[in-house]
């Protein structure tokens, strides 16, 4: 009993140490904009992996909804594009007030009841989460979304003054099971 209690702490402290950010570690694709001010979208397309490939773009949406529900925020045709964000609340109700460098545009993406939102990659066809997203360290709530393609091209964008958000409810559902399952273990023994 004692090797099962032993690897199910294990597990769970594992889960809690991929839940937290140390310095480049990877975090949930979950975002909030940093305090009241506006956060930045920039894609570059320069050579060596910046930017996103032909025929793909990059966009935002709510985060518990679907990427098609999304709005692009960037695309391939741009080579330096600068896309502003801006969270909004009415009645409970939140929106990401978006506006473009390149036409000086306002469009809204709708995130429900909580003002969490994810960024996707896509194709045009198919959606795709970031494969990497770390912090940048120069500069406070600034993070690179790294998307790898199937034939390992990277591309590039970044983001700033953004706070991702923590998964508490996950974190905290894991401990009391594991704590359930020993005190049930130490029972049946006992």
């Amino acid at each position: 009993m004692k090797s099962k209690c032993f690897v199910f702490i294990l597990a769970g402290f594992l889960f809690l140490l991929c839940q937290v950010q140390v310095g480049n570690a990877s975090v949930v694709n979950r975002f909030v904009v940093a305090g009241e001010s506006e956060s930045y979208v920039v894609a570059l397309n320069v050579p060596g992996g910046q930017g996103l490939l032909d025929g793909w773009s990059f966009g935002v949406y709510d985060y518990k909804g679907d990427p098609k529900d999304g709005l692009n925020l960037l695309n391939d045709k741009l080579g330096v594009q600068v896309t502003g964000l801006v969270r909004k609340e009415s009645e409970g109700s939140y929106v990401l007030e978006v506006s473009r460098n390149s036409d000086n545009s306002f469009v809204t993406v709708s995130l429900g009841d909580t003002p969490d939102f994810s960024f996707y990659f896509s194709d045009g066809s198919s959606y795709y989460s970031p494969t990497d997203i770390v912090a940048v360290e120069s500069v406070n709530n600034s993070w690179k979304l790294v998307y790898k393609s199937n034939d390992n091209q990277e591309m590039v964008v970044y983001a700033n003054y953004l706070k991702p958000v923590p998964l508490p409810a996950t974190i905290m559902l894991l401990g009391s099971s594991l704590m359930g399952l020993l005190i049930v273990g130490n029972r049946k023994k006992g």
